[in-house]
């Protein structure tokens, strides 16, 4: 049986092309004094028995045959790994959304717990009181700020009526000066003071009626001060008798003249209320 083996291992090196020199020559001379069917003489000196070409290349062709059928086998084998491993896949995936599920559902009676019952066992009512208390705690807050913020504008607003009530008394405050100079008689002959008299008394709105009587040849110059002798108003006149004041000064008392480049012709006052 070795001896078999021996010859078709020497059959498949010389069908492979890996037979050379003396053992290719050896072996084609064998080939050709045989019986014309391939057969090679294997009568060394210690075997009789021979093996042919043919014999050769049909055991191949079963090996290739045998080799195939283990490979559809395995094939088959690697096919049917495969689903099993699909299918262990798929498994683990409802595994996975199952899980999933149950953790959305354990967060959901979380918050359950938390605004319909608590731990101690609490019934919904109770928590849902007790979310309206802590509301109306917040309203209460809220309220108790804006009442703080009213109060602190009411002040803020009698503090500033407050000085608004001293400015304005402080804008009525007589003047010692043009007080003194009021009824001060300055060539009576030329100019006679009409209107307004020292006691008129008129609104922001009002239009102020400065008049008088008799000539001269100069320009007039008629001025207006307040009591803290600001300039309030000043204007140029010429060939008239009276002037239309429609201005409107800040309440207080004013003070007025009536002059000219050289002379002062006369003095008055009026209060704006």
């Amino acid at each position: 049986m070795n001896k078999e083996y021996e010859e078709i291992e020497k059959i498949e090196r010389y069908l492979e092309g890996r037979m050379e020199g003396e053992e290719l020559a050896a072996f084609e001379k064998a080939m050709a004094d045989g019986d014309g069917k391939g057969a090679i003489n294997c009568a060394s000196a210690s075997a009789s028995a021979s093996v042919s070409t043919d014999d050769y290349l049909a055991a191949v062709n079963a090996i290739k045959v045998y080799n195939h059928s283990i490979l559809k086998n395995r094939l088959r084998q690697i096919h049917k790994d495969v689903v099993i491993q699909a299918a262990a896949i798929k498994t683990l995936r409802r595994w996975y959304w199952a899980a999933a599920i149950f953790v959305v559902m354990v967060c959901v009676g979380f918050a359950m717990v938390y605004l319909f019952g608590d731990e101690t066992g609490k019934s919904a009512e109770d928590n849902i009181v007790k979310l309206e208390q802590e509301d109306k705690t917040v309203e209460e807050e809220k309220v108790a700020a804006a009442v703080a913020v009213t109060e602190e504008e009411v002040e803020v607003a009698v503090a500033v009526a407050e000085e608004n009530k001293k400015l304005i008394a402080a804008n009525y405050k007589k003047n010692p000066k043009y007080e003194s100079l009021i009824g001060t008689i300055y060539r009576a002959a030329d100019i006679n003071i009409l209107t307004p008299d020292t006691s008129a008394t008129y609104a922001v709105n009002d239009t102020i009626v400065f008049s008088w009587e008799g000539d001269v040849d100069e320009e007039l110059i008629l001025k207006i001060v307040d009591n803290h002798e600001k300039p309030v108003y000043e204007i140029r006149l010429r060939d008239v008798h009276e002037y239309k004041w429609s201005n409107k000064p800040e309440p207080g008392l004013y003070y007025w003249m009536l002059e000219t480049e050289d002379d002062n012709l006369g003095y008055g006052r009026f209060l704006i209320r």
